[in-house]
């Protein structure tokens, strides 16, 4: 069998020495001995044992950060898989129970906040609300297979709608 084949960037690839050092080997196992579950299995309530000690911080090849920055262990799966992809993308693809994502630096909810701000005036929505409202909802996955972009957008506007006129009767039972 052949060895198998690194697609990292070159930066990132000079920094996988690190990884070698007896250093790095050393502080590893100490993690792991203190720390022997996955962390991110354990906020959920499962039982998993760690085998990666993870960078809290990305080091992104800061030797310092490396050797000194605090360490979290996790399993393989939470590591390779939620973790790395938080890294990649800069925010958790995480969900509550509706399905909504829970990180406010998801793109979900940079527009949620957006529209739902916007939306409490006693105005009819604008139609760059709506928009951005429409592509959040396609986006989500919330939606049933085969909606037409139209009915997407219909639906934008009624909630919108809906916002607004909450907002207005609110405003009017509060005076």
């Amino acid at each position: 069998m052949g060895q198998r084949r690194d697609q990292r960037s070159p930066e990132a690839a000079a920094y996988r020495r690190l990884y070698h050092t007896a250093r790095w080997q050393r502080r590893r196992a100490r993690q792991l001995a203190e720390e022997p579950l996955c962390r991110t299995c354990a906020t959920h309530g499962r039982v998993t044992a760690a085998s990666v000690a993870d960078h809290v911080v990305p080091h992104k090849g800061n030797a310092e950060l490396f050797h000194a920055g605090a360490l979290a262990s996790l399993c393989p799966r939470c590591h390779d898989g939620a973790k790395q992809s938080e890294e990649r993308l800069g925010y958790s693809n995480a969900t509550d129970t509706e399905g909504w994502p829970t990180d406010a630096r998801h793109p979900a909810n940079r527009t949620r906040i957006c529209v739902a701000g916007q939306a409490g005036t006693e105005n009819e929505p604008t139609d760059e609300m709506v928009t951005i409202a429409a592509t959040s909802l396609a986006a989500s996955g919330l939606l049933p297979e085969g909606v037409r972009h139209w009915a997407v957008v219909e639906a934008a506007r009624d909630i919108l709608t809906d916002v607004a006129q909450a907002a207005k009767a609110s405003r009017r039972n509060s005076k």
